[in-house]
Formats: structure tokens, sequence, C-alpha cells
């Protein structure tokens, strides 16, 4: 049986809801939440996975690469500026393995929870210049700037 249409997944969001997911996304997410989608530059091919379970079965596995410098790896937008290299999300294992197990020690709870009053703190003192310079330019302009 041939293939049917290759969907195209665009990833523009409504001017009205910029948070919400593309309506194309949520209806895959429902009809087919493992598909084929044709991207930006009408490739077909990119695999669109939209469940849990799924996604982590695919990054699983050694077939499927995170390297954008393996051939047939999707851009997935036009004039995508290249990852730094080492960039460990871009990377396959056994490196990103590495990687990440290095990381997850400065990630733990406790390492976070010991830096919050330095982040409040931190994010208080933003906050307050913020609302000065925006004092400052509503004076000028006039124009009143909603936090």
């Amino acid at each position: 049986m041939p293939p049917g249409p290759t969907p195209e997944f665009v990833l523009a969001r409504p001017r009205t809801a910029p948070l919400d997911p593309p309506p194309a996304y949520s209806r895959l997410c429902e009809e087919a939440p493992i598909s084929r989608v044709t991207i930006w530059d009408g490739r077909r091919g990119a695999w669109l996975v939209t469940r849990w379970e799924d996604a982590r079965a695919v990054l699983g596995h050694p077939a499927f690469s995170s390297d954008p410098s393996q051939p047939g790896y999707p851009d997935v937008q036009p004039d995508q500026p290249p990852q730094p290299p080492g960039f460990f999300a871009n990377v396959d294992a056994p490196v990103h393995t590495t990687m990440r197990r290095t990381l997850t020690r400065e990630f733990m709870v406790k390492k976070i929870d010991a830096l919050r009053p330095t982040i409040t703190g931190i994010t208080g003192q933003l906050e307050t210049v913020q609302r000065r310079l925006w004092d400052v330019s509503e004076e000028l302009t006039g124009v009143k700037f909603p936090i």
C-alpha cells in the first residue's frame, strides 16, 4: 500500500497563542504520534515523535543520531546556526553519556537548592534595575511598560 501524503510540519504558532504548540502538532499527537513529516525545505523524511515512551526508545536506539553532521540529519529551520563543537546535546553515545554523567552532579537537587538564595538575590537586583529603567523610559516617552 503506498504511503499517504506526508503532513507538513510547520513550527509557526498563531500570534494570539505564541506559547501553545502549533495546531498541526496537536493534531499529529492525537492522530499519528509517530509520523514522517515534510520540513521547511520540502524534504520528506524527518520523523516527528510525540509520545514520551516513543521518544525515549528513539533517543536510546543506536540507529538514530543526535549529531547534525550525520547524513540525513534534518535542519529544523532555515539558516540554522551550527552548534558549537562539543555541544553535548548534539553528540551520540558514548561521548554523550560521559558528558551527561559529568554534568549530572552539578544539577542535583541539593546543589540547585544551595544556589537558590544567590539566584533569588541576583534576580531581585535585576528586577529593581529593570523597574528603574522602565520608570525613566516612561518619563521620557510616556509609554508604560507592564511587568
